[in-house]
């Protein structure tokens, strides 16, 4: 009986399990640098791909997207063709913000929605590398601009060197600038650029069944789009996955309309640090921000109403300067006056 039974288990289907490491497990690296017996099982069933490969069997990568099209063959003549300089530059915290995060999660997919020239795409490419060794992450962009690189509205009417679209006959190039970017970087292996509409690239996401561990939101910053884009791209993260978004400021209220109220009506726990912010799906790692990225702030229930009520109280200002820097400003301020107008200004 006992060997029909082993016989009949071994001819059952297995599962393979693809989950993401607990809470507990994250605190337990950054303080031991090992995984607890539980979450080392779920690491070992959770199928690792190769540098640039990422779903199910691992068989979704640049190759099958792109129909075997080079995507960064011969991109450096291009730099020649067009005189691309390739500046990496652009709003996004540096490396030491991405890596810490990177070594935590893991993550085998990460999908970036809003990439303009990589910045922040390129560090947590490069954090992958460095911890992960394997998987891809997506950087879906139109590169077109966003409204305000057509407007000017950031820089008040005047031309604006970091957001200039590189136009030729009228068409913005600063996807080869992009692609320049990631080879310089070296991480052309991991990042497939994905050139769509955030909706379009959902889309086929959804169609192709693959989860994120990871997704960073950076696209549009005007509230409706903010909104559709979290939303979206929420429904397909992982469990435990973390959505990560940027610029959570005074600058951009839609931006944290947005995200608040998202957080508010999944029942998420909100965080922020300087303009990122952040929340983790269920089951939500705590011990991720606390022992990984230190959040300056947590909203509850009362602060994420208050914030939808109105965003512009609870959007991070410039740190008001201490007694100390006033007192100094004020007596440079008396001192040019008295230069200027002599003792009596």
């Amino acid at each position: 009986d006992v060997v029909a039974f082993l016989r009949w288990t071994c001819r059952q289907p297995v599962a393979v399990v693809v989950g993401q490491v607990s809470g507990n497990g994250l605190a337990n690296v950054a303080a031991t640098g090992r995984h607890n017996s539980s979450d080392q099982q779920i690491a070992q069933n959770r199928r690792r791909c190769a540098p640039g490969r990422f779903g199910t069997a691992c068989s979704f990568g640049m190759h099958s997207i792109f129909k075997g099209h080079d995507v960064y063959g011969n991109v450096p003549s291009i730099r020649r063709e067009l005189g691309l300089q390739n500046v990496l530059s652009g709003w996004s915290p540096d490396k030491t913000f991405y890596a810490p995060l990177v070594k935590a999660l893991l993550p085998q997919l990460v999908v970036e929605v809003g990439v303009w020239k990589g910045l922040s795409a390129g560090h947590l490419a490069m954090a992958m590398k460095k911890h992960v060794q394997g998987g891809a992450l997506i950087a879906v962009d139109t590169w077109l601009g966003a409204l305000e690189f057509w407007t000017l509205s950031q820089s008040k009417g005047k031309p604006d060197e970091s957001r200039d679209l590189r136009l030729h006959h009228g068409y913005p190039h600063v996807y080869y600038e992009f692609l320049l970017n990631m080879i310089d970087l070296g991480v052309q292996e991991y990042v497939i650029p994905f050139p769509s509409t955030s909706r379009m690239a959902y889309t086929f996401f959804v169609e192709a069944k693959v989860s994120p561990d990871l997704i960073h939101i950076d696209a549009a910053h005007e509230y409706a789009d903010a909104r559709e884009d979290i939303e979206m791209w929420w429904h397909l993260l992982s469990p435990g996955g973390m959505l990560l978004g940027d610029d959570f400021s005074p600058s951009w209220l839609g931006v944290v309309r947005a995200a608040c109220e998202h957080a508010l009506h999944s029942g998420a726990i909100l965080y922020r640090t300087g303009k990122k912010w952040w929340t983790f799906k269920e089951p939500q790692p705590h011990p991720a921000t606390s022992r990984h990225i230190e959040a300056d702030e947590t909203f509850d229930r009362e602060k994420l109403s208050l914030c939808v009520l109105s965003p512009v109280k609870v959007a991070p200002l410039k740190p008001k300067l201490g007694h100390v820097h006033q007192q100094r400003q004020q007596q440079r301020r008396q001192q040019r006056r008295q230069q200027k107008w002599g003792v009596f200004g």
